[in-house]
Formats: C-alpha cells, structure tokens, sequence
C-alpha cells in the first residue's frame, strides 16, 4: 500500500486540540481533520486492486473513519477503551486505527507473527474490549477484517440519527489521552506495554513537518506492521 504525503503544518479551525505552541494539531484525529480539510480530493493512500492502484481521497478516508468510528461507539467502545489490531498492514487496518482514535479509543497494535499464546495474552493485560484480526485467534469479542465492512453499515445507521456523534467523541480528546498501548520485547523475553500519548504521536508529524524533508509530492510505501515504531 502507498500513502501520499502532505506537508501539516498549517491549521484549521476543527474543533481539535491544538498545541499552544505552534498551533499544530494535538490529537490523532486532529491531524487527520485538518489534512481533510485543507486537501480533500487530493489522493491519500493508493492501494492494490487487482493488476492496478486503486486511490482513496482524503474525503474518503474521512467517511470511511467515520462510518467505523460510529460503528465502534455502537459496539460498546468508550473513551479510553482499547481495541487490539492484529493484521498484516493493509488499507483497512489502517482505516481501524485512525476509527479507533475517532471513537475516543486506544488502539493495541500486536505484530502478525506474534504467536496465539501472546497475542491472548497481549489482549487480556491490554483488557481490550474488542480485537480486530485477519486471523482466528482463540479470543472473545473477536471482529474478523472482513467483518468491518458490516461494522461501518452500523456506524452510517447511526450518523443518520446522530450526526455529530464521532465529532463530540474527537472534541473531547486530550493530547495527553492514550493514543496507543505497544507491546515491546523485554530481556526476560516478555513483553511489556508502552503508553503513546496523542501528544507524543503528533511530535513525530510536527518534526517531520519541521525538517522540510517531505513534500505533497511523495509517496511512502507502507508494509511495516502497524505495531512497529
């Protein structure tokens, strides 16, 4: 998968945190409204379909975020709950975890490889209440990849009486709420999980953004797991 680039360092006037000191977006969903809303039709991810490379516009990821961000709010997912990934990185994994961070939630990033044994364990410590996987884990509240299609056909029913239900879930983040809980190897062989604020995930956008190593017209290729920092 290949996600194009954008320079973020100008704001908007999303009901977002920002940070007081450059005025840069503060929150995950921060950044994804104001990427929205300064480049909506321009290309966010191309992805493989087939024998070609099929575009999804910013526009789009942001309806997509949406639509399973409501759908997680009405499976139960409050603010500061966590939901494990464990997939392989694809658009729809990354589609989950910005929802995730949509919803209020914490995203539990696990590496594919991890073996079974782990990943229960990973998800019971994390006490996540839903885990997202392309893979049968023995393990409860279990939300199959395939199965996000019919989880955003629950969040558009929900919009439709309740517009502003995600927005009210992303006004109140705080930058310093728990973005992601990453489990790292330990000397002893176990794994151990480490916080990421909001806060900490925008510095590495803003730094970037500050080094003017990047332009809108580049591309990055994606295949690291999405629990690899």
């Amino acid at each position: 998968m290949l996600r194009t680039v954008a320079d973020p360092r100008s704001t908007t006037g999303t009901a977002t945190a920002i940070d007081g000191r450059d005025g840069f977006p503060a929150t995950v969903p921060g950044l994804l409204l104001d990427r929205v809303s300064r480049s909506p039709d321009s290309v966010a991810y191309l992805r493989p379909d087939g024998e070609r490379w099929r575009p999804s516009t910013w526009t789009d990821v942001r309806r997509e975020v949406f639509d399973l961000a409501a759908g997680l709010i009405g499976r139960g997912v409050d603010a500061g709950s966590r939901v494990a990934i464990c997939a392989t990185t694809c658009y729809r994994t990354v589609v989950a975890d910005l929802a995730i961070a949509c919803a209020g939630g914490a995203t539990v990033p696990i590496y594919p490889a991890t073996r079974d044994d782990e990943v229960r364990a990973q998800i019971r410590r994390a006490h996540a209440v839903l885990t997202v996987t392309d893979r049968p884990v023995a393990a409860t509240d279990i939300l199959g990849i395939d199965g996000l299609d019919e989880l955003a056909a629950e969040g558009r029913r929900l919009l439709r009486t309740d517009p502003g239900l995600v927005e009210r879930r992303i006004a109140a983040l705080s930058p310093d709420d728990e973005a992601a809980l990453i489990y790292t190897a330990c000397e002893d062989g176990r794994t151990k999980g480490a916080c990421l604020t909001h806060r900490g995930t925008t510095y590495g956008a803003r730094a970037v953004a500050q080094t003017g190593m990047i332009s809108s017209s580049d591309r990055q290729l994606l295949w690291l797991p999405l629990a690899h920092l």
